[in-house]
């Protein structure tokens, strides 16, 4: 068994704060997070040896842990979250002795604390998944809010409390600052994006080189490739995630399942498609252009207090859009996003298509192992046919007649082949819109669009295809051992047509 060594963080954080706030995707160790802290405060100390935490921790008193899972409450439908939450706290009272009273959660709550500190002093409160009746619920505002009304009243126990508590520390995705969560508990402290808390969990290269170069080389031997190649292989599908803009962490779930598996998947977006992210792209109609590459300067969501986060914000808290740096203009900073790395950015590339088309999310990926079957077997002819399907697919409510809907449309479905495709990317000699590299030929993408009446798919593909080679856009793919196909492709109105040729 390996443990990565985070109690540096734990000692620095229970020395330096009481209440507080940690908001990451899912999947990404948070659980572990408290435990390793209920560990900590129950003064287990011998389970930390040999750890930073035992050198530094001289104080090992021993606290009452109140440990609350929202994962284990039913909160989809309106009423079942209160009785549920009534069930839960009364076990946890049971189990610590506690004889619990009836009445409403936050009444059983504060009974159970109340009655913990009397007889030992001040308590521990760790509550994981503390968002999570907020945010699966999110497309329905009536149980969005009661159950919004009943964490209030919860959280508020904490509040009313405050000199019986030691340490407390709330877990989820979310950041629900402005939604009246925590109107009645002001002294919770957001760690999300804190410089000193942004290792707490995750993944950093070091990390990975550190503790599991072992598993790394069994990859190698497997794959039959060399060191370099194997490492940046798993940065670019696995490592990506930042919080600052700097240093980039790895999702420690889908890193493991690979060192578990020996096989480089998606395993993130395949644990939990999140539903309520589709059922918000179908809702809110955003333009896919403004999807790709955007700037904010909120990434909490205070600019909407009822509750429904802003579209940017919720997807950076679920891990769909990271911080690719931060641009300072006076006080106020604007986040540059993009996506963490190529699992994520073909999960939610899925997931926007099969939004903006009304299809399954089975339906995309079928599609997509059709697409990217047909680039592998050269068939050229049958890859313009199931692309042209996408573009007639799409209803017309959603369409939208600009360049830029047609370009990130492109993009995202490309994004879902799950292929080492390059976009856009910059040669001294012009910007290629998309390289595909395979072991047997190397595709060179030229995309054209148009909104003029007189356009058609089939002059724009003739001129993407002369622009290719004009601008002799292949010249640094001619190795002389792979086969250089030169593709243009043209959009207009709906309609799409390629052509190609060797070059």
């Amino acid at each position: 068994m390996i443990y990565v060594d985070k109690t540096e963080y734990i000692s620095q954080l229970v020395d330096t704060h009481r209440f507080v706030l940690l908001s990451r995707p899912r999947r990404f160790g948070k659980s572990l997070i408290l435990s390793t802290l209920r560990t900590f405060f129950e003064g287990k100390r011998e389970l930390f040896e040999g750890l930073t935490i035992a050198e530094r921790e001289t104080d090992w008193k021993i606290y009452p842990v109140i440990k609350i899972d929202f994962s284990e409450t039913r909160y989809e439908e309106l009423g079942y979250f209160d009785k549920t939450l009534v069930m839960a706290l009364k076990r946890v009272s049971r189990e610590m002795k506690v004889s619990p009273p009836d009445g409403s959660p936050s009444t059983i709550f504060a009974h159970l604390i109340q009655e913990l500190s009397d007889r030992h002093g001040k308590v521990v409160v760790l509550v994981d998944e503390y968002d999570k009746p907020l945010v699966n619920i999110m497309h329905n505002p009536e149980v969005f809010t009661h159950n919004r009304t009943v964490l209030a009243g919860l959280y508020s126990v904490l509040k009313q409390l405050d000199s019986r508590i030691r340490f407390a520390m709330l877990t989820g995705i979310s950041r629900f600052a402005q939604a009246g969560v925590f109107s009645g508990l002001n002294n919770l402290y957001d760690i999300s994006l804190d410089q000193s808390f942004r290792g707490i969990v995750g993944f950093t290269q070091t990390d990975l080189e550190h503790y599991f170069s072992d598993r790394i080389l069994k990859l190698e031997q497997k794959f039959e490739v060399s060191s370099e190649v194997m490492r940046t292989e798993l940065r670019q599908r696995y490592n990506g995630y930042s919080w600052g803009g700097d240093e980039t962490y790895y999702n420690p779930f889908s890193i493991l399942s690979v060192f578990t598996s020996t096989e480089l998947e998606d395993y993130w977006f395949r644990t939990a498609t999140p539903s309520f992210l589709y059922e918000y792209l179908k809702r809110e109609n955003v333009a896919p252009q403004e999807l790709v590459r955007p700037v904010t300067s909120d990434l909490v969501g205070y600019s909407r207090p009822d509750g429904w986060v802003p579209l940017l914000p919720l997807l950076f808290q679920t891990g769909y859009l990271t911080i690719d740096r931060i641009v300072r203009q006076g006080f106020q900073r604007l986040f540059h996003l993009r996506f963490p790395n190529q699992e994520v950015a073909r999960a939610f590339s899925t997931l926007t298509i099969a939004a903006y088309q009304d299809h399954k999310i089975s339906e995309i990926d079928d599609a997509g192992t059709r697409l990217r079957t047909a680039l592998y077997e050269g068939n050229l002819d049958h890859f313009y046919k199931i692309l042209a399907t996408f573009f007639a697919d799409i209803p017309s409510r959603l369409h939208v007649n600009r360049e830029a809907y047609y370009h990130s449309m492109v993009y995202f479905l490309f994004r879902v082949l799950d292929m080492k495709m390059d976009l856009e990317q910059e040669k001294d000699y012009g910007r290629l819109d998309a390289v595909l590299e395979l072991l047997e030929r190397v595709y060179v993408f030229e995309f054209k669009f148009s909104t003029a009446k007189s356009m058609t798919a089939t002059r724009l593909s003739k001129q993407a295809l002369d622009q290719i080679k004009k601008h002799d856009y292949a010249k640094s793919y001619r190795d002389g051992n792979r086969e250089v196909v030169l593709v243009g492709l043209g959009f207009a109105h709906k309609k799409l047509h390629g052509r190609h040729e060797v070059g």
